[in-house]
């Protein structure tokens, strides 16, 4: 069972973020990523919840767009989570492009709420990061 140690008494802060659509080659995705930067330092939140849509990749499986978002919001540092929506492959890409892409995040995170995909849901599964576990 994984667990989650409050850094202080009081209030727990979520910032949820929704519809970044980032995706390869895009001019305006640095704006967006310094956005949230902004937002982040402002609210000071214990923890980024991203509600679908935080990549736009319909053109099949581009990894360093992943990687790059992981970069990103590793670098804020709080713990984050997200949910994947429709342009994270949740409908007509292929067969197995959501799960591809939820494998590879799994793979690629330090730390996540699940240890692996429930391939037979069709709404979102929620996954997440923490800062500093591997």
């Amino acid at each position: 069972m994984l667990s989650y140690t409050l850094k202080k008494d009081g209030p727990f802060h979520i910032l949820q973020i929704t519809d970044l659509h980032l995706t390869h080659g895009w001019h305006y995705d640095e704006k967006t990523l310094a956005m949230v930067k902004d937002l982040t330092e402002f609210a000071k939140p214990d923890l980024i919840v991203m509600t679908g849509d935080v990549i736009t990749d319909g053109e099949g499986f581009h990894p360093d767009v992943m990687e790059h978002a992981c970069r990103e919001f590793d670098a804020l540092g709080v713990p984050w989570a997200f949910v994947m929506g429709n342009h994270e492959g949740n409908y007509n890409f292929g067969k197995g492009m959501r799960e591809k892409k939820g494998e590879f995040l799994l793979a690629h995170s330090k730390n996540v709420l699940f240890d692996r995909l429930r391939r037979h849901l069709r709404c979102g599964q929620l996954h997440s990061r923490h800062p500093g576990r591997k």
